[in-house]
């Protein structure tokens, strides 16, 4: 005659069934960590070039009307930039995204000089002409 253990059996059967829920539940929970992430990241970075892209029809703007040209832009500035700098004919965005550091350029047809900070929040930016090259600052 065979005497079955019931407790052993139900507590194998209870480990057995847990440790299915976590080959199934540890994914999900990295999964859904990591793609937040990486979509808030990938927002920034769209929300950067549609800024760079405002800042450079602005600067093309004025810099066709010509001196003494003026504009303003309201922006928002997301707040994995970086650095902003205006050097020659760029506009150069340095962006903090879930891969490192990445660069948003905005090229202009002209020269262009300015000083724009990188800090989080709603900016008000002016941009104008100064004959031969455009001015963009905070």
């Amino acid at each position: 005659m065979v005497i079955v253990n019931k407790k052993a059996q139900s507590s194998s059967e209870f480990l057995l069934i847990v440790g299915f829920l976590l080959v199934i539940l540890i994914p999900l929970i990295i999964i859904g960590f990591i793609y937040p992430q990486q979509g808030e990241s990938q927002i920034s970075a769209g929300q950067v070039t549609g800024m760079a892209i405002e800042i450079a029809d602005a600067a093309e703007e004025v810099y066709y009307i010509g001196n003494p040209a003026k504009t303003t832009l309201k922006i928002y500035m997301p707040k994995n930039v970086e650095s902003v700098e205006v050097i020659n004919d760029s506009i150069i965005f340095k962006v903090r995204t879930i891969n490192g550091l990445t660069d948003i350029v905005e090229k202009l047809p002209f020269n262009a000089t300015g000083n724009l900070t990188a800090s989080e929040g709603t900016k008000i930016i002016k941009v104008e002409s100064r004959g031969d090259q455009v001015w963009i600052s905070e």
